[in-house]
């Protein structure tokens, strides 16, 4: 995996809105990274002229819905042939008919058409890190399941046996440790209690009188240390 601390990404987008959704699907995808929102193609120069280094580039091919510019790909050349940073490219548009020459003339990464999803989106990151969110897991009857990190509630030991809580439902193996987890998983799985290790992306509630940790999308209950302490 790259290195992401400070991965400075610059996103180019007009919709205020959209905008600000894509900064939090980025920040919820890793607090390393650092989105810089330009939201006209003056502005967007004009960062670009200071800080022509960014790791990676989310741009909207068309900032005007009536007029159906092509700002974006103004911006995409600027960065080729100006900057000379060949970093990845992703286009955001609700316009197919610019991916050809998205693709064929500026040779960008991927394109996301809108409306897109976070998990599309997380695809595209995973792609640029050159990281893998899916991870296979061998029950004790011995079948292999694939799964995504984000699938998974809580890891929970027992004895000799780690059980899975997942969005599918429990897993028993003896492929992990609780040790073994918290070194391969992301950094938002949390050892919440020596026997528990909790995805935070899933935290509801914490209640520091019974120690006890409320998920959402699920109505299980997660043991916690008096002493844990979850910020978002």
């Amino acid at each position: 995996m790259k290195d992401i601390k400070n991965f400075s990404i610059f996103i180019f987008e007009d919709d205020k809105i959209q905008a600000t959704a894509l900064k939090n699907y980025i920040n919820e995808y890793s607090q390393d990274m650092h989105p810089v929102i330009a939201s006209s193609t003056k502005e967007a120069i004009s960062i670009l002229s200071k800080e022509p280094y960014f790791r990676a580039y989310f741009l909207d091919i068309s900032t005007n819905p009536d007029a159906e510019n092509t700002d974006g790909l103004k911006i995409a050349e600027y960065i080729r042939h100006k900057t000379k940073n060949n970093a990845p490219i992703i286009f955001t548009t609700a316009f197919p008919k610019h991916i050809y020459h998205a693709v064929n003339d500026i040779h960008c990464t991927a394109y996301l058409l809108k409306p897109y999803t976070k998990e599309q989106l997380f695809r595209q990151l995973d792609n640029i890190l050159g990281t893998e969110r899916d991870f296979t897991i061998k029950t004790i009857d011995n079948i292999r399941i694939k799964l995504n990190f984000d699938d998974v509630f809580y890891f929970e030991s027992h004895g000799r046996y780690i059980i899975a809580h997942t969005l599918h439902g429990e897993f028993m193996t003896r492929q992990y440790r609780l040790k073994q987890i918290l070194e391969l998983f992301p950094a938002y799985f949390e050892q919440c209690h020596k026997s528990y290790i909790v995805n935070t992306r899933y935290i509801e509630l914490i209640d520091p009188y019974a120690h006890l940790i409320s998920l959402k999308k699920t109505k299980d209950k997660v043991p916690c240390n008096r002493n844990y302490r979850y910020i978002k």
